[in-house]
């Protein structure tokens, strides 16, 4: 039985700076919807990618990744879960509607909890200056429980 999950997170990301946003998602499934949106702020633009491991992610601190899987010896082409999405200015939204994106989360257990983070990574860049708040909304389905 294909179970649909579906998630909304605002935020506030700085232009010209790198912001990874943390999805929750089932540790394997099919990414459905994703809609990206900016809310306040001068609409510079903003481009995003979407990757299955943390570590691949701009905005993660590499003091808290495994020493042994630092993020320069990933290359994160390889999990993009999605191709690179860019807004130009003066618009507000990115929308991918009906797509079928598969995923498994590519994460390493945390080296010393050991446990296991399931989620998607969002690597947001919004251009121009200045604070700026932003909405995503997506849906996934998995047959996981």
């Amino acid at each position: 039985m294909t179970i649909p999950y579906t998630r909304e997170i605002t935020l506030t990301a700085v232009g010209g700076s790198h912001s990874c946003v943390v999805l929750p998602v089932p540790p394997l499934g099919i990414l459905t919807r994703l809609i990206v949106k900016q809310l306040s702020g001068a609409l510079d633009g903003f481009s995003y990618t979407l990757y299955d491991r943390g570590d691949c992610c701009t905005g993660v601190p590499l003091d808290s990744l495994n020493p042994n899987d630092l993020a320069d010896r990933i290359d994160p082409d390889l999990h993009r879960v999605m191709e690179p999405q860019t807004v130009t200015s003066g618009q507000s939204t990115s929308g991918k509607f009906n797509v079928q994106y598969p995923y498994v989360n590519r994460d390493e257990r945390h080296p010393v909890t050991g446990q296991l983070t399931y989620a998607l990574y969002l690597d947001l860049l919004p251009s121009g200056a200045g604070s700026k708040n932003f909405a995503i909304a997506y849906t996934v389905t998995t047959d996981h429980k």
